[in-house]
């Protein structure tokens, strides 16, 4: 499936992605100047990230997972975002997504965010039951561990597709898994024990795997489709330069961007001091 030419109302997240693109090469260069101690493995992975950031659509999820939750606390919220803007959030229980947006009440109509509800409750499900059974290998303390994590599929136009997952215990990123090769990057102890209990699980892999390379990569392509219309029924006749921009307006692609880039920077000297 091809997307449509990009339209004028999406010169200014080309811009800004430029923009990015410098940013990202600034980051790698500094990494690399610095001798980044996690080693060849996750400079790849920024260089990656870079290059998705600047030269793809993309769609993501961000969820927590407590299986410990107090009484009228939801144990697993996700938040599905396009360019960085939310337009899903659910709660696992529920059963029932809240939609935002003029994307989001699009995206309502259609059938889409019913099957992404299934397969990310499925997801949320197994996660928390593996999470149970590695708790006594990650934490000694009392309170049980919580789990993070973003999964990101990006939508390149020569056709080339992949995806990435983000998994963090009790807020400290500890494990990437590389879903278009299959790969494990181990940040911190907690990751190991973790990565050989989903690992250990052919069923899990397979999820892992499936949802960012299959799945997410046809709910893109059909929310990617929505959002161009709404971009290009909402878009206003003209922004000129003494005219206030509302913050829908101000919310672009290129700003997520240009916060997960810095974001990065302050992760990878993070990183570097822990490794």
């Amino acid at each position: 499936m091809r997307l449509a030419p990009r339209q004028p109302c999406e010169r200014e997240s080309r811009a800004g992605s430029l923009q990015s693109g410098v940013a990202c090469r600034i980051l790698v260069t500094m990494a690399r100047t610095a001798g980044f101690k996690a080693g060849p493995v996750l400079l790849e992975l920024l260089l990656w990230l870079c290059q998705t950031l600047v030269d793809s659509y993309s769609l993501s999820y961000n969820f927590t997972i407590n299986p410990k939750a107090g009484l009228g606390h939801p144990w697993c919220e996700v938040q599905g975002q396009i360019h960085g803007n939310m337009f899903l959030y659910y709660q696992c229980g529920s059963r029932k997504a809240k939609l935002f947006g003029p994307l989001g009440m699009k995206v309502n109509s259609t059938k889409t965010w019913e099957r992404q509800m299934e397969t990310l409750n499925y997801l949320m499900e197994e996660l928390k039951k593996k999470l149970l059974d590695v708790k006594a290998g990650i934490f000694t303390k009392n309170a049980p561990p919580t789990l993070q994590g973003r999964m990101m599929c990006p939508w390149k136009e020569d056709g080339r597709s992949g995806g990435f997952w983000w998994l963090s215990i009790s807020g400290q990123i500890c494990l990437l898994f590389d879903a278009k090769s299959g790969n494990w990057t181990v940040l911190r102890s907690e990751g190991g024990v973790l990565k050989e209990t989903l690992d250990s699980d052919r069923e899990m892999t397979g999820l892992l795997t499936r949802i960012p390379n299959g799945d997410c990569k046809s709910w893109l392509g059909q929310v990617l489709e929505i959002w161009k219309r709404t971009l290009e029924m909402t878009a206003p006749p003209s922004t000129g330069p003494g005219t206030p921009r509302s913050p829908a307006t101000a919310l672009t692609p290129s700003s997520w961007i240009l916060g997960s880039v810095l974001a990065s920077s302050v992760s990878l000297r993070i990183l570097g001091q822990v490794l």
